[in-house]
């Protein structure tokens, strides 16, 4: 797996629960609808406009500026200078998920330049999830990870709880990910959870694929939701997914040529604002 654990740092709870209370009333944009289901949210506290309600992730040269959201969470932006080298900082956001799935996707693909994302958890519980290709992991509270966007990636709550983490992209220069990171004394790196799953069997392989049955573009998205968290479940490939979408929906023309798009605008190749619409997804 290339995405790692970096280092962990202790939060204030008391500060932390403070801010987090910001969101209750923040601006927030559901920017990446095309990859998500259920609650699945992005609050952007500095970017290169200082305006919340600009969402949309870029690369950027420009110094972020605090946005209106970010000056009413204090205590986690000053973890930002605390914890972190900012020369190269570009966008920081807050993630929450709730009851929700991210499918399988890499990111990037439509910028000529991709960056280090990495994620500091703030409030998580063990429902919920990430993973690369076959390997789910859950992210601990405290925990720095430097997420791959390059590899075929993906995350979900596997309960109500509401998963929170601070997001910070950084320009690469060519220095490792864990140079952004302020050292915090000698404390070794600790052990990622990796989770150790059943095998999928051949029978559940049958059973996935006789979802042929009842398949059809009026049920694209249900199917898509049910398959995308297969692999939180069992020992496969997250990018399996996208092969039993191919499957299953063979018998309708138009819901197989929607699949095949989607594993194109997920996996292969997008451009920039490029969007998976309601016609398609």
């Amino acid at each position: 797996m290339k995405s790692r654990l970096l280092a962990t740092i202790p939060l204030e709870s008391v500060r932390l629960k403070r801010d987090l209370q910001a969101l209750d009333q923040a601006y927030f944009r559901d920017d990446y609808l095309e990859y998500t289901f259920g609650a699945w949210r992005s609050y952007v506290l500095a970017n290169p406009t200082g305006d919340e309600t600009d969402a949309r992730f870029r690369p950027s040269d420009a110094t972020p500026l605090i946005t209106a959201l970010g000056r009413r969470m204090p205590y986690v932006l000053s973890l930002i200078d605390t914890h972190f080298d900012t020369r190269t900082l570009r966008w920081s956001r807050i993630f929450t998920v709730q009851d929700a799935l991210l499918v399988p996707h890499h990111d990037f693909l439509e910028f000529d330049r991709p960056l280090h994302r990495l994620h500091l958890v703030l409030d998580t519980d063990p429902t919920c999830l990430h993973s690369e290709d076959d390997v789910v992991y859950h992210m601990r509270q405290g925990e720095i990870w430097e997420v791959d966007g390059l590899s075929i990636h993906a995350a979900c709550t596997l309960s109500c709880y509401r998963r929170i983490s601070f997001v910070l992209d950084f320009e690469q220069d060519g220095t490792p990910a864990e140079s952004r990171i302020r050292t915090t004394g000698d404390a070794p790196r600790p052990s990622p959870h990796i989770l150790d799953l059943p095998t999928l069997s051949e029978a559940e392989i049958a059973a996935l694929r006789g979802l042929r049955a009842i398949a059809r573009n009026e049920n694209f998205r249900d199917v898509v939701n049910l398959l995308g968290k297969v692999h939180f479940y069992r020992k496969t490939n997250a990018a399996a997914m996208f092969d039993w979408l191919e499957h299953v929906f063979q018998d309708d023309p138009a819901a197989l040529a929607r699949a095949c798009a989607y594993r194109r605008f997920c996996v292969d190749e997008r451009q920039y604002q490029e969007r998976f619409g309601d016609d398609a997804a």
